[in-house]
This record gives structure tokens, C-alpha cells and sequence, in this order.
């Protein structure tokens, strides 16, 4: 392990340890050290944002989740062999082949080209893997798109206090909601994204109209 990767891991835990303690700013002051130093360490962007979701900074904390997983996906693909074979299949899962409740999602994606390529799989197989991701990134667009904030502010409200460790749990049916959610727009967006372009707005919230899932269409209805 390098000199910069363990600082950047010291400098994550003060920063987890701030956040505890309610002292957001400093929390995130420790993780943007922790970045100057290591940027290539995918565990910053998630304690990152998990603490802008809760503040309520929205975007940012989509931006930076979207990091997350992009960085995940190089090490498990291109860096680290064992890791590969633990997220990726030799089919698409169960819950994702045709006839299935998220036929629709896969049918989704195939028609937009993102699982098209060789990074398109990879992308797939990483957010797929990843529950928290999805679930976070989820609640940042339901947090944006007003429509979905009203019908499941308290939702919202208890995955923020989940991220800020308080503790809580939200229904089955709403989850799921939620984790189809986060997985399409990262999913969309991981592809439309140019390599190494993964700062803060250079991803696409636009609401639209996905068949069996509940998304606020461009009229709002």
C-alpha cells in the first residue's frame, strides 16, 4: 500500500469520525485532503457522498457516488483479476432475464447502447453488485425531481439519516423503487459519461418516462 493511500485511509476515518460527531464541515474538509492526496481511492467519494445526501447537496452527492462506482469498476475489471470474477457472472441474473419484474429495465438500457460495449457489461455487473449505490443514488434523484420528493419525502428523510448513521429502515416496496432508480441513472450515465469526465454536473438527471418503473416524465405527470 502506498504512503499517499494510507494517509488518504487515516484522513477518511477523521473525517468519519467528525461526521459522528456532527461536524459535517470538518468531515468533508478530511475527505477532500484525503482526494488531493489519493485520488484514485473509491472509498473517498462514497464517505463523501453519503455526507452531501444527508446535508441535502443533492447533486454533488450524485456526482461523487457516480465517481464511486466508476472507480470500483476499474479495479474490479482492469486492477484486480480475483475481484473481477466475484462481481461478474457468466449470465445476466435471474432477476433481470426476460419475463422478470426488471425486463423492462434491461430492455431500458439495451435500447439506450449501454450495455452494448465491453464497458457497458462492466458498468452493469458493477452497479448490479452494488445495493448501497443504487439505494443512494436514488434518493439524490427523487430528492431533484419534485413530484418523487413529495410522494416519498419521509423515504428520503430516512435514507438521509441512514447515511448520517442515525439508523432507520424504509419499506421493501419503496427500496426497491429506489435501488431501480439509482441503478438506471448511473447505469445511463456511466455510459454517456466521456472517461475520466466524472466531476460534479457532468452527468444527466432529465426525468423521463421508463416503462414499470415510477419516474416523473418531462410534463411532470
Amino acid at each position: 500500500m502506498s504512503t499517499n493511500r494510507t494517509a488518504a485511509i487515516g484522513l477518511c476515518n477523521a473525517g468519519i469520525a467528525q461526521k459522528r460527531a456532527g461536524s459535517y464541515q470538518e468531515a468533508l474538509n478530511y475527505y477532500t485532503q484525503a482526494e488531493k492526496l489519493d485520488r484514485g481511492f473509491a472509498q473517498i467519494y462514497m464517505n463523501k457522498g453519503k455526507l452531501l445526501l444527508g446535508c441535502g447537496y443533492y447533486a454533488h452527492a450524485f456526482s461523487n457516488l457516480m465517481t464511486y462506482g466508476h472507480l470500483q469498476m476499474v479495479d474490479k475489471n482492469y486492477n484486480n483479476p480475483s475481484a473481477k470474477q466475484a462481481v461478474e457472472g457468466s449470465s445476466i441474473p435471474a432477476t433481470y432475464a426476460p419475463g422478470s419484474s426488471n425486463a423492462q429495465v434491461m430492455a431500458y438500457l439495451a435500447i439506450q447502447g449501454s450495455l452494448k460495449s465491453d464497458d457497458g457489461q462492466k458498468y452493469f455487473w458493477q452497479t448490479y453488485g452494488e445495493i448501497n449505490l443504487t439505494r443512494f443514488a436514488g434518493a439524490c434523484i427523487w430528492a431533484q425531481q419534485p413530484e418523487k420528493a413529495a410522494l416519498f419525502a419521509e423515504q428520503i428523510e430516512i435514507v438521509k439519516n441512514m447515511v448520517m448513521g442515525y439508523g432507520g429502515n424504509i419499506d421493501d416496496e419503496s427500496n426497491a423503487d429506489m435501488q431501480t432508480t439509482g441503478f438506471i441513472y448511473l447505469t445511463r450515465n456511466y455510459i454517456k459519461a466521456k472517461a475520466g469526465n466524472f466531476g460534479a454536473e457532468s452527468y444527466d438527471i432529465s426525468p423521463e418516462k421508463i416503462p414499470g418503473l415510477y419516474l416523473v416524465d418531462n410534463n411532470g405527470s
